[in-house]
């Protein structure tokens, strides 16, 4: 199968699946989608498996994440596009695992700041506006940074009040946090920029 089939699989299961076949509403979010040259992720209910954590007696913290999800961070963060997560959490785990995946990883408890503000920030450093900035989040303190964002995004376990204001502003993918989630938005990002699927 050579790679312009497997873009038109990918993206015929997208536009039945996320925009029940909606062609025009696909074009739509896939042109917003290419200008974005920032894409900010909350940590917990994302990148984790339902935002799950294994704590040991010793209070070291262990969390699941699917490999398959970050394999793709490689290429997208090759066409120019700045990957971060924010986070609230102050947790090695979360440092290990953003370097893992080569993603630069702001925790708010070490800088003061709120998701937002860092989110505000990395984008006047690096010196574009509003509608090129993405960002995927679950919960409700991801809500200032979802509200704010060019294009929003969540999981399909997302809470209920960030899936309302992810229906107004973006999409909501049909995968979890931490089994597809990512994955399916560095797909998404790929398409959007005209490149194929492939690592």
């Amino acid at each position: 199968m050579d790679q312009r089939e497997i873009n038109k699989i990918v993206k015929d299961f997208y536009t039945w699946v996320l925009f029940a076949n909606n062609r025009k509403e696909v074009k739509r979010f896939l042109e917003e989608l290419s200008l974005c040259r920032l894409c900010g992720m909350d940590f917990d209910g994302t990148i984790t498996v339902k935002g799950q954590v294994l704590v040991r007696e010793d209070g070291r913290e262990y969390i699941i994440r699917s490999r398959k999800d970050s394999m793709l961070i490689p290429k997208v963060t090759a066409t120019g596009v700045h990957m971060a997560v924010i986070s609230t959490e102050e947790n090695p785990v979360v440092m290990a695992n953003c370097a893992k995946m080569k993603i630069e990883c702001f925790q708010g408890v070490l800088t003061g700041e709120g998701k937002l503000d860092i989110l505000q920030r990395k984008a006047r450093q690096m010196g574009i506006r509003q509608e090129e900035v993405a960002f995927m989040g679950d919960d409700i303190n991801d809500l200032g940074c979802l509200e704010w964002a060019g294009v929003a995004v969540c999981p399909s376990d997302a809470h209920i009040v960030v899936k309302d204001v992810v229906k107004q502003r973006g999409i909501m993918l049909s995968a979890e946090g931490g089994n597809g989630a990512l994955r399916q938005l560095t797909e998404l990002l790929l398409l959007a920029k005209g490149l194929d699927i492939k690592r």
